[in-house]
């Protein structure tokens, strides 16, 4: 780390062992979701980025996330300052099932 700059654990306020601890737990936890199925409730003005990036993380880890909301075909995303992409729902809330998931 570079004179100056800040460790991962002190922009958390976390001690340096803490986070050592959290990232340790953090990748055994992603080694192990393979085949694991998630379910993304969400709706209409969600931010677009909230959901992007954590289901990108997820799928590339194994997991197989399923967006799941109360609205029956498609879900519509806020991106900042103005509406965003739309997303096809994969499971209406009202046919979900926890054991699906």
């Amino acid at each position: 780390m570079r004179t100056g700059q800040q460790s991962p654990a002190s922009r958390t306020g976390m001690p340096d062992c803490e986070t050592s601890k959290h990232l340790l737990l953090m990748e055994e936890v992603m080694d192990n979701i393979t085949g694991l199925k998630v379910a993304i409730l969400i709706t209409d003005g969600f931010e677009q980025v909230e959901m992007l990036k954590p289901r990108e993380v997820l799928d590339r880890a194994g997991a197989t996330t399923s967006i799941v909301s109360p609205n029956h075909e498609h879900v519509r995303s806020w991106n900042f300052v103005e509406w965003g992409q739309v997303f096809p729902v994969d499971v209406p809330l009202d046919r979900a099932k926890p054991w699906q998931f």
